[in-house]
Protein backbone atom coordinates (compact mmCIF):
# COMPACT_ATOMS: atom_id res chain seq x y z
CA UNK A 1 0.00 0.00 0.00
CA UNK A 2 1.35 3.60 -1.04
CA UNK A 3 2.01 5.48 2.44
CA UNK A 4 -0.30 8.31 2.21
CA UNK A 5 2.46 11.02 4.24
CA UNK A 6 5.02 10.51 1.00
CA UNK A 7 5.04 14.06 -0.08
CA UNK A 8 7.55 17.12 1.15
CA UNK A 9 7.68 20.67 -0.03
CA UNK A 10 10.56 21.93 -1.22
CA UNK A 11 12.32 25.39 -2.87
CA UNK A 12 15.06 25.71 -5.20
CA UNK A 13 17.69 28.84 -4.09
CA UNK A 14 19.31 31.43 -5.71
CA UNK A 15 23.16 31.74 -5.19
CA UNK A 16 22.16 34.62 -3.03
CA UNK A 17 20.45 31.98 -0.69
CA UNK A 18 16.77 33.35 -1.56
CA UNK A 19 14.27 31.42 -3.19
CA UNK A 20 12.92 31.57 -6.97
CA UNK A 21 11.07 28.60 -6.65
CA UNK A 22 8.50 26.48 -4.18
CA UNK A 23 7.35 23.27 -5.01
CA UNK A 24 5.23 20.59 -3.74
CA UNK A 25 6.40 16.51 -4.76
CA UNK A 26 6.63 12.68 -3.64
CA UNK A 27 9.67 10.56 -4.63
CA UNK A 28 12.22 12.20 -7.21
CA UNK A 29 10.09 14.74 -8.38
CA UNK A 30 12.63 17.77 -6.69
CA UNK A 31 14.95 16.76 -8.69
CA UNK A 32 13.55 15.87 -11.84
CA UNK A 33 14.77 18.39 -15.05
CA UNK A 34 11.95 17.58 -17.30
CA UNK A 35 9.09 18.45 -14.78
CA UNK A 36 9.64 22.26 -14.04
CA UNK A 37 8.93 25.37 -15.95
CA UNK A 38 12.08 26.87 -14.39
CA UNK A 39 15.82 25.49 -14.27
CA UNK A 40 16.67 22.78 -11.53
CA UNK A 41 19.74 24.13 -9.18
CA UNK A 42 22.68 21.90 -7.94
CA UNK A 43 21.53 19.71 -4.74
CA UNK A 44 23.43 22.16 -2.28
CA UNK A 45 20.88 24.81 -3.53
CA UNK A 46 17.59 22.71 -2.57
CA UNK A 47 16.07 22.80 0.72
CA UNK A 48 13.42 21.12 1.78
CA UNK A 49 11.17 23.04 3.68
CA UNK A 50 8.35 20.20 5.08
CA UNK A 51 8.42 16.37 4.53
CA UNK A 52 6.68 13.28 5.48
CA UNK A 53 3.47 15.05 4.93
CA UNK A 54 0.01 13.81 3.25
CA UNK A 55 -1.05 15.72 -0.17
CA UNK A 56 -3.46 18.22 1.26
CA UNK A 57 -0.69 19.05 3.69
CA UNK A 58 1.87 19.49 1.30
CA UNK A 59 -0.21 21.41 -1.25
CA UNK A 60 -1.58 23.75 2.36
CA UNK A 61 2.07 24.71 3.07
CA UNK A 62 3.05 25.22 -0.40
CA UNK A 63 0.29 27.65 -1.27
CA UNK A 64 1.35 29.28 2.00
CA UNK A 65 4.71 29.51 1.19
CA UNK A 66 4.17 31.08 -2.32
CA UNK A 67 1.65 33.92 -0.90
CA UNK A 68 4.38 34.57 1.12
CA UNK A 69 7.53 35.11 -1.15
CA UNK A 70 4.93 36.07 -3.84
CA UNK A 71 4.96 35.88 -7.48
CA UNK A 72 6.79 37.92 -10.44
CA UNK A 73 4.49 37.08 -12.81
CA UNK A 74 1.64 39.30 -10.88
CA UNK A 75 4.69 41.55 -9.86
CA UNK A 76 4.29 40.56 -6.06
CA UNK A 77 7.62 38.82 -5.16
CA UNK A 78 10.31 36.73 -6.41
CA UNK A 79 8.98 33.50 -7.00
CA UNK A 80 9.31 32.60 -10.95
CA UNK A 81 6.15 29.80 -9.74
CA UNK A 82 3.42 30.40 -12.56
CA UNK A 83 0.63 29.72 -10.34
CA UNK A 84 -0.07 30.44 -6.33
CA UNK A 85 0.43 26.13 -5.71
CA UNK A 86 -2.17 23.99 -4.17
CA UNK A 87 -3.88 22.39 -7.45
CA UNK A 88 -2.68 19.10 -9.01
CA UNK A 89 -3.85 15.95 -8.59
CA UNK A 90 -0.98 13.55 -7.91
CA UNK A 91 -0.95 9.96 -9.55
CA UNK A 92 -3.65 10.74 -11.83
CA UNK A 93 -4.37 8.40 -14.28
CA UNK A 94 -5.99 8.50 -17.96
CA UNK A 95 -9.18 6.59 -18.71
CA UNK A 96 -8.25 4.45 -21.66
CA UNK A 97 -10.74 6.17 -23.85
CA UNK A 98 -8.94 9.79 -22.91
CA UNK A 99 -5.55 7.30 -24.34
CA UNK A 100 -7.33 5.97 -27.18
CA UNK A 101 -8.89 10.10 -27.96
CA UNK A 102 -4.86 11.32 -27.65
CA UNK A 103 -3.53 8.25 -29.96
CA UNK A 104 -6.16 9.54 -32.67
CA UNK A 105 -4.93 13.13 -32.58
CA UNK A 106 -1.78 12.57 -32.85
CA UNK A 107 -1.41 9.91 -35.39
CA UNK A 108 -4.58 10.92 -37.74
CA UNK A 109 -3.83 11.69 -41.15
CA UNK A 110 -4.39 15.23 -40.80
CA UNK A 111 -1.49 15.41 -37.88
CA UNK A 112 0.62 13.57 -40.13
CA UNK A 113 0.27 16.23 -43.24
CA UNK A 114 1.06 18.79 -41.09
CA UNK A 115 4.20 17.02 -39.84
CA UNK A 116 5.41 15.91 -43.13
CA UNK A 117 4.73 19.62 -44.23
CA UNK A 118 6.76 20.83 -42.08
CA UNK A 119 9.68 18.94 -42.61
CA UNK A 120 9.41 18.37 -46.70
CA UNK A 121 11.73 20.78 -48.58
CA UNK A 122 13.79 21.45 -46.04
CA UNK A 123 17.77 21.17 -46.76
CA UNK A 124 19.90 19.56 -44.36
CA UNK A 125 23.63 22.07 -43.41
CA UNK A 126 26.16 21.42 -45.72
CA UNK A 127 28.25 20.12 -43.16
CA UNK A 128 25.21 17.91 -41.82
CA UNK A 129 24.78 16.38 -45.42
CA UNK A 130 28.82 15.88 -45.32
CA UNK A 131 28.62 13.91 -42.16
CA UNK A 132 25.73 11.55 -43.39
CA UNK A 133 27.61 10.51 -46.86
CA UNK A 134 30.77 9.55 -44.87
CA UNK A 135 28.54 7.50 -42.43
CA UNK A 136 26.59 5.42 -45.25
CA UNK A 137 30.33 4.90 -47.17
CA UNK A 138 31.79 3.20 -43.64
CA UNK A 139 28.67 1.37 -42.64
CA UNK A 140 27.97 0.33 -46.29
CA UNK A 141 30.42 -2.96 -45.64
CA UNK A 142 29.64 -3.56 -42.36
CA UNK A 143 25.77 -3.64 -43.26
CA UNK A 144 26.03 -5.71 -46.36
CA UNK A 145 27.87 -8.12 -43.99
CA UNK A 146 25.14 -8.18 -41.10
CA UNK A 147 22.22 -8.52 -43.62
CA UNK A 148 24.15 -11.77 -45.09
CA UNK A 149 24.63 -12.89 -41.38
CA UNK A 150 21.24 -12.20 -40.71
CA UNK A 151 19.73 -14.19 -43.89
CA UNK A 152 21.76 -17.38 -43.06
CA UNK A 153 20.41 -17.02 -39.44
CA UNK A 154 16.72 -16.68 -40.56
CA UNK A 155 17.02 -19.48 -42.70
CA UNK A 156 18.87 -21.40 -40.22
CA UNK A 157 16.11 -20.91 -37.81
CA UNK A 158 13.36 -21.47 -40.46
CA UNK A 159 14.77 -24.85 -41.38
CA UNK A 160 15.23 -25.70 -37.50
CA UNK A 161 19.36 -26.14 -38.40
CA UNK A 162 21.16 -24.50 -35.60
CA UNK A 163 22.80 -21.43 -36.72
CA UNK A 164 25.86 -21.61 -35.91
CA UNK A 165 26.54 -24.32 -37.31
CA UNK A 166 24.60 -23.31 -40.28
CA UNK A 167 26.64 -19.83 -40.81
CA UNK A 168 30.25 -21.59 -40.19
CA UNK A 169 29.01 -24.84 -43.19
CA UNK A 170 30.22 -23.98 -46.56
CA UNK A 171 28.05 -23.47 -49.67
CA UNK A 172 28.33 -27.42 -50.47
CA UNK A 173 27.02 -27.74 -47.04
CA UNK A 174 24.25 -25.49 -46.59
CA UNK A 175 22.78 -27.15 -50.18
CA UNK A 176 22.71 -30.87 -48.50
CA UNK A 177 21.06 -29.09 -45.43
CA UNK A 178 18.54 -27.61 -47.31
CA UNK A 179 17.85 -30.88 -49.87
CA UNK A 180 17.11 -33.21 -46.63
CA UNK A 181 14.75 -30.69 -44.94
CA UNK A 182 12.26 -30.00 -48.29
CA UNK A 183 12.83 -34.16 -48.35
CA UNK A 184 11.29 -34.11 -44.90
CA UNK A 185 14.15 -35.00 -43.50
CA UNK A 186 14.02 -32.69 -40.51
CA UNK A 187 15.08 -34.67 -37.45
CA UNK A 188 17.83 -32.08 -36.07
CA UNK A 189 20.56 -34.54 -35.70
CA UNK A 190 20.37 -35.77 -39.53
CA UNK A 191 20.26 -32.21 -40.65
CA UNK A 192 23.44 -30.96 -38.40
CA UNK A 193 25.12 -34.37 -39.21
CA UNK A 194 24.57 -33.39 -43.44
Amino acid sequence: MTNPNRFYVYAYLREDGTPYYIGKGCGRRVYDKRRHNVKVPPKERIVMLLWDVSEKQAFKYESMTVLYYGCKFDGTGILRNMTYGGEGVSGYRHTEETKAGFAQRVNSDESNAKRSATQSGRPHAAAHTEKLAAANKANAATRQAKSSQNRRINTAKRIGVCPLIFGVADKKTHARIRARFYRGERDMMALQAA
